[in-house]
């Protein structure tokens, strides 16, 4: 028995034809879905063939478990679901590829929605038993945007509407960056469009293709090191920053027309210039938190800044934790710490699982192996140790205590259950003192707030983590839009805005004394009315064009001997020595 879906849709071309899966969707609406699917005329089923033809490897459908397909894999016409990726449904039956996995033993059958975007319409998705009869139906949304996050969405599209080809968009650490660009390579996807995403470190490869995966894009391919998986004409391609810029890849790239660079304020790098002349033509999107470099370099890759959510937006909506600064009342030297690591970790940060950020190599295995000697269990990451994967897993199962590194953890390391920031270096960089406040600031289960004691105290020339910032692409840097003064409780250490109590401890706090001024005894004079005119011509030199003289009012012929004052802009002859008052 056939079942036709009676879900709405955006719009109509034919009833399901899914003979026997019984399951049913309503797609979404039609500006996340490209036109061939309700192709009703011949011409338009001989575009949607030219076009999976010409986007080989472009999803067009889902098997009834959910499992998406590629034009050459093989999938039977009775698993073809409603879903809106069926690009073949209007095509004739000849051109549906046989599926020959084994499905007919599920139990429990669904499918995958597309993200929630803005003005899309949810998608039901209905369950069966095992004998194929419906249980439930539910309301399934494998990702659920933030209204920000769909806020976030709407600017980028406003803004390639609006003719721009790269936008960024600026996100504190934590508020779902890679969520985002999951949602767009979905619905980029459904469009048949190419996608690249670049990660920056290697850790967040299996990150981004597992969100990737619960937007319903499977179909992937992972370039990382030696590591190649997955079709070469996947739609999507998840790829190292680091592989990509290796000779051995700047002549086989793979083919995009989106590039979405995700901690992009490290694009400027030469090695990275390859990668970019290799796509002239494609949208790009950049993602990060903190666009800013340390060499102060302008990001001109990048032609919008679109700034989704502040951190205390975030805060204040629960999706990060708030922000607990201790720190030493004033900021100490760069050799300088306010108490040892150990003793910190011991005082403030005791059975809990915390991060430590050390200036170099050396002086973090020194730590570790202090606190080993202490009974901390911990442990060291850098850049070239061989199995940071396995170290990260057992840290976030609880195996030890502490983890120790240097700059590898700073950015693209996602851990909510770590709620300890240790830094034990000086931080001179706001982008960097941002990035590794951002470390402890997720959300999880039983914290109260990400803790960060600040041993060097950097906290008092970039400010507290969650104040609004003010961002630039032209390498003007980070600075605070409002630069709150900031006290620190005498009971308890921590850092925040002034306030007549702490907000951690709820210690009053007495107002500080104003000391009234102080007569020098100097006494008052009369002074002079003088002026200090503008024009100041200080600059000899040979007109280069006709002109007017600003004293004599004549002309001034090309090659004539002048006087240009460069602040007001005006030239005069040499002969013409009396200066005119501004």
């Amino acid at each position: 028995m056939t079942t036709t879906c009676s879900a709405p849709t955006a719009k109509r071309s034919a009833p399901c034809s899914a003979p026997s899966t019984r399951t049913c969707s309503a797609t979404t609406s039609a500006h996340s879905i490209i036109s061939p699917i309700f192709a009703r005329t011949s011409r338009d089923r001989q575009a949607c063939a030219r076009a999976v033809a010409r986007h080989g490897a472009a999803w067009i459908g889902m098997c009834r478990r959910g499992c998406g397909f590629r034009r050459k894999a093989v999938l039977g016409r009775r698993d073809a679901p409603c879903a809106e990726r069926g690009l073949l449904r209007e095509l004739p039956a000849r051109r549906w590829p046989r599926h020959r996995a084994g499905h007919a033993d599920v139990t429990r059958q669904r499918v995958p929605a597309l993200p929630s975007l803005p003005g899309a319409r949810r998608r039901a998705a209905c369950t069966t038993n095992a004998d194929g009869d419906p249980t439930a139906t539910e309301a399934r949304r494998v990702i659920t945007l933030r209204p920000y996050q769909e806020r976030s969405i709407e600017q980028l599209r406003t803004a390639y509407a609006r003719g721009r080809q790269a936008p960024c968009l600026v996100l504190p650490c934590g508020g779902g960056k890679t969520i985002i660009s999951a949602a767009i390579i979905a619905a980029a996807t459904a469009r048949a469009t190419r996608t690249l995403f670049v990660a920056d470190r290697c850790t967040l490869i299996d990150q981004t293709v597992a969100k990737l995966a619960l937007g319903g894009v499977t179909d992937v391919r992972i370039i990382q090191a030696e590591r190649d998986e997955g079709p070469r004409r996947a739609p999507v391609t998840v790829a190292s920053a680091q592989t990509l810029r290796t000779d051995g890849w700047q002549d086989q790239l793979p083919e995009a027309d989106l590039v979405i660079w995700d901690e992009c304020h490290g694009i400027l790098a030469d090695s990275y210039a390859g990668v970019l002349r290799r796509y002239p033509n494609a949208r790009r999107l950049g993602l990060t938190a903190t666009p800013c470099r340390g060499d102060g370099r302008a990001l001109t890759t990048f032609d919008e800044l679109v700034v989704g959510a502040t951190v205390r937006e975030l805060t204040e909506l629960g999706h990060l934790a708030p922000a607990r600064v201790l720190a030493p009342p004033a900021e100490l030297e760069a050799n300088q710490l306010a108490i040892d690591p150990v003793a910190a970790y011991r005082q403030h940060a005791a059975g809990q699982r915390a991060a430590l950020f050390c200036a170099t190599v050396a002086q973090a295995a020194r730590y570790v192996a202090d606190c080993q000697a202490a009974g901390i269990t911990a442990e060291l990451v850098t850049a070239k140790t061989r199995n940071r994967a396995d170290i990260l897993r057992r840290f976030a199962a609880g195996d030890f205590q502490l983890l120790a590194s240097v700059g590898t953890l700073t950015q693209g390391w996602d851990d909510p259950g770590c709620g300890v920031a240790i830094i034990a270096r000086r931080v001179g960089h706001i982008g960097l003192w941002l990035q590794i406040c951002g470390r402890v600031l997720r959300p999880h289960p039983g914290k109260a707030h990400g803790l960060i004691v600040d041993l060097c105290g950097s906290v008092h020339q970039h400010g507290l983590p969650d104040c609004d910032q003010a961002y630039s692409l032209d390498g003007d840097g980070i600075r605070p839009l409002v630069r709150d003064a900031i006290r620190q409780c005498p009971r308890c250490g921590a850092m925040f805005p002034s306030a007549p109590r702490c907000p951690h401890c709820a210690t009053a706090l007495p107002a500080r004394p104003r000391e009234l001024p102080r007569a020098t005894g100097v006494g008052v004079h009369e002074v002079a009315g003088t002026h200090t005119s503008r024009c100041e011509y200080v600059v000899a030199m040979t007109s280069k064009r006709w002109g007017t003289c600003a004293t004599c009012g004549g002309a001034i012929e090309p090659g004539a001997p002048i006087l240009w004052a460069t602040q007001a802009k005006q030239a005069k002859h040499r002969q013409c020595r009396k200066e005119i008052a501004s």
